[in-house]
Order: structure tokens, then C-alpha cells, then sequence
């Protein structure tokens, strides 16, 4: 029997490297120019579309490889949108934690589906009821704490870029709106 160890190191540079491929590769880019028709949409829409799609996508992929072939996506459509890509990032992020539905979201769900016990209809009943409640309940919090603005994430703007605003940190992000689209 073959025995693979990997270090949480070489997890993480994995991961840095499939997130930087995404981006280099300019499939972050063409993703984000082909959700350019969410740009009639209000941010609160936006945001419960981002939010239940990367919930549900969670379901059928590891959170990992959900958060790290999603985000730079998402951080694209934010610069097309001209957005505080944190608007975007922050919910997407914490939403690949409600993977309630199948034995393949998580390693507990398959653990549990191991015992024989459960059918996947036994699990996907109310695993689609938790994940639409705890998506609902992530969007609504994001629209009472991040109005117009985002200024809640001013600490974590001013951790990531040395600024105490998250506006500040917004406009310093490189590329602007009108560039973003038009290289679409």
C-alpha cells in the first residue's frame, strides 16, 4: 500500500497555485465578462445570486475547490460591476461552509452517509432546507451589516492594504470599472 503525505504547506501553495492559474490564465477575466448581465442588477441581487450559487455549487465539489476556482472569478465580476469586490468575496466565502445536502460536500456528510443508514434522498431533504436557510440568513446579515458603501470591512481594507477605508481600498485596486469592461 502506497502512502501519500501531504503538508498543509503544500495544500496551501497548491491551492495559491490553482487560484493564480485561474487568474493568469485570463479565465477569471472571461468568466467575469460573461456575468456582465448582472450589471442591471441591484448589489443586494447580486449578492443572493452569488451567495445561493456558490451554496449549492459547494454541494457537488469540496469547499476548497469551490472557494479556489470561484473567488477570482467573483473578484472579476466585482471589478466589472465596480464594486467593493469584498461586497462579493466575503459572503461567497463564508457561503462554501453550507454544504448540507450530499455525502460529497463534506467529509462528516460522507461519514454519516457511510453507515448505511441514510439514502441520499434522506440526506438532500433536509440538507436543502438547511442550505437555503443559512444562505438566506448569510444574505440578510450582509445587507443589515454592509450598506451602501461596505463600510464594515474598513478593518479588514485596512489589514489587507495598510488603509483605514475600504473605499480607499477599493480605488486602489488595480483597473476601473470602465477598463474591466471594456476588455470584455
Amino acid at each position: 500500500m502506497c502512502v501519500v503525505t501531504v503538508s498543509l504547506t503544500e495544500s496551501a501553495l497548491r491551492s495559491d497555485a490553482l487560484a493564480d492559474s485561474i487568474s493568469a490564465s485570463g479565465l477569471s477575466a472571461a468568466a467575469g465578462c460573461q456575468l456582465l448581465a448582472l450589471r442591471g442588477w441591484s448589489l443586494p441581487a447580486v449578492q443572493l445570486a452569488t451567495v445561493f450559487g456558490i451554496n449549492f455549487a459547494t454541494n457537488w465539489t469540496s469547499n476548497a475547490a469551490t472557494t479556489i476556482i470561484a473567488l477570482p472569478i467573483i473578484a472579476a465580476l466585482a471589478q466589472n460591476l465596480g464594486v467593493n469586490p469584498l461586497l462579493l468575496l466575503v459572503p461567497a466565502t463564508l457561503s462554501t461552509s453550507f454544504a448540507f445536502m450530499l455525502p460529497i460536500a463534506t467529509p462528516p456528510n460522507a461519514i454519516v452517509f457511510s453507515s448505511g443508514e441514510l439514502r441520499i434522498v434522506d440526506m438532500a431533504k433536509p440538507g436543502l432546507v438547511a442550505n437555503t436557510v443559512c444562505a438566506a440568513f448569510l444574505w440578510g446579515y450582509f445587507q443589515l451589516l454592509a450598506p451602501a458603501g461596505g463600510e464594515p470591512f474598513a478593518l479588514l481594507a485596512a489589514l489587507l492594504q495598510g488603509s483605514g477605508s475600504a473605499a480607499d481600498w477599493f480605488e486602489a485596486a488595480p483597473g476601473s470599472n470602465e477598463t474591466a469592461a471594456a476588455a470584455c
